[in-house]
């Protein structure tokens, strides 16, 4: 039997809005993803107040503006509407937010359930230069369960580190999800070579969930949110200047297997479980050396 979960990407089209309608734009696009059916959906990174007037200017004045008027617990009015919201559609919902501990703060996806429960949170582990100045260093990349699957999430920065997604496979992860705000000059090769080849060696499909900005999105000439399926092909994307959903129905039982010319081996055999029997953990010793 097939494993199918849909999958929807939320797109904010990126303007500059105040904090209140920016955050009011997540609910209504998350309660749209639930109106459509989605059992997982997942909002860009630090979607409630990214280029907001407040939350602009809270950055500049530093730390302790950003714990103060941009931070949530998971108890905080906007969270409980989320997790109300994914109560209501029975769905999953993932929201990047800044999550506070007292006086320390994480870039944090936090996965709430189809009962609207708390059931994990993934802490950007690779912060971007100067993001140590404000936010704590995520400490574990352990896939998150759910009724729909293991989920491997990852944030924006951590995408040029490999190690994350193959950690996750070797985990059992059955699904690999980018929360990013990233429109650097690299935006094109990460979405041709970066992406797909992550589900190519992995075996897993992966969603992206980012924004749309004018000026960005016709240098870059390439889709904003995305979906691609085990082999790193596009299932689904999104090129608009628009708030917009990008949604496809993934089948977490779905692998691709080895390639036909090579007789020699069982063509049951999956092409990500042979990398994995084919991995020399005993050669790989420096991945775990300290950092200089």
């Amino acid at each position: 039997m097939p494993r199918n979960v849909r999958l929807t990407m939320v797109t904010i089209y990126n303007t500059m809005r105040s904090l209140a309608d920016r955050r009011a734009e997540n609910l209504e696009m998350i309660d749209k993803a639930g109106r459509e059916g989605s059992d997982i959906v997942l909002l860009p990174e630090l979607a409630d107040h990214h280029r907001t007037p407040e939350g602009v200017e809270a950055h500049k004045e530093g730390k302790a503006a950003v714990l103060e008027k941009l931070s949530f617990t998971l108890e905080s009015p906007w969270v409980r509407e989320v997790r109300g919201l994914a109560s209501k559609y029975k769905m999953v919902v993932i929201p990047c937010i800044l999550r506070r501990e007292e006086e320390k703060m994480w870039n944090s996806s936090v996965v709430f359930g189809p009962d609207g429960k708390f059931l994990g949170k993934y802490d950007k582990s690779h912060l971007a230069p100067g993001e140590e100045k404000k936010f704590e260093w995520g400490e574990s990349l352990e896939p998150i369960n759910t009724p729909f699957g293991k989920l491997g999430i990852f944030t924006c920065w951590d995408i040029y580190f490999p190690e994350i997604t193959r950690i996750y496979q070797l985990q059992g992860a059955d699904l690999l999800l980018w929360t990013t705000m990233a429109h650097g000059p690299y935006a094109r090769e990460i979405y041709a070579t970066l992406l797909p080849s992550r589900c190519i060696i992995t075996g897993l499909p992966m969603g992206v969930s980012t924004y749309a900005i004018d000026d960005h999105l016709r240098k870059r000439t390439v889709m904003n949110s995305v979906i691609y399926d085990c082999s790193g092909q596009v299932l689904a994307s999104t090129n608009l200047e628009a708030n917009s959903l990008t949604r496809a129905t993934i089948d977490l039982d779905h692998k691709p297997l080895i390639p036909r010319d090579w007789e020699d081996l069982p063509n049951t055999l999956s092409f990500s479980d042979l990398l994995r029997a084919h991995r020399r953990p005993e050669l790989y010793a420096a991945l775990t050396e300290p950092r200089a």
